[in-house]
């Protein structure tokens, strides 16, 4: 199939898959961080299917301090703008693949200069947790994992400058896991 039309069909089910997720309350949108604040008047009542590039570009600096719940509503639009206008999202793509990868010293020390302290079992069981949190029902896991499946086809050129093609076996592996958790149980949030 060309990948425009998997395309297509990627940014269709997103709408379907992620229509009836509540808008979080201001007070759900962040992780409390100080920095944070300015995601409050970004997002304050912005539902993520009205999302404007510009708004996309601004919050690509700051996902890590989106809460869960916000996280997982506001994730459609940033994999939509993603996908579908690649070389225009300056570093939203990359943000995107570290926030959908659980941590790995390796990362941590290539590209965010962990120090030798560095404790990585702490880091993986808060991302986990984390995602844990968000409640990601079956459906949506799926998307996620269709999205990293055509992240590589939509990344062609050198901009990959952090890395973020070597993510995704590590993403793609986490997520996998996380929809074969979910398999046994019912396929909607519960």
């Amino acid at each position: 199939m060309p990948i425009q039309n998997e395309i297509e069909e990627f940014s269709k089910a997103i709408k379907v898959i992620f229509a009836e997720d509540p808008l979080p309350l201001e007070d759900e949108l962040t992780t409390g961080h100080f920095e944070a604040e300015r995601l409050k008047i970004l997002l304050k009542g912005v539902k993520w299917n009205t999302i404007t590039r510009e708004q996309a570009l601004d919050l690509s600096d700051d996902i890590s301090f989106l809460s869960p719940k916000a996280f997982r509503y506001y994730i459609p639009a940033l994999m939509h703008f993603t996908i579908n206008n690649y070389q225009e999202m300056n570093n939203l793509p990359m943000s995107l693949m570290i926030r959908l990868t659980p941590p790995t010293y390796e990362q941590f020390t290539k590209y965010l200069g962990a120090s030798p302290g560095f404790d990585l079992k702490v880091s993986v069981e808060s991302y986990q947790r984390r995602v844990s949190q968000a409640d990601f029902s079956y459906e949506e896991i799926e998307i996620i994992i269709k999205f990293l499946e055509l992240y590589p086809k939509i990344n062609t050129s050198p901009k990959d400058f952090m890395g973020e093609l070597e993510l995704l076996p590590h993403a793609m592996n986490f997520w996998q896991t996380i929809k074969r958790e979910k398999d046994g149980h019912t396929n909607t949030r519960s």
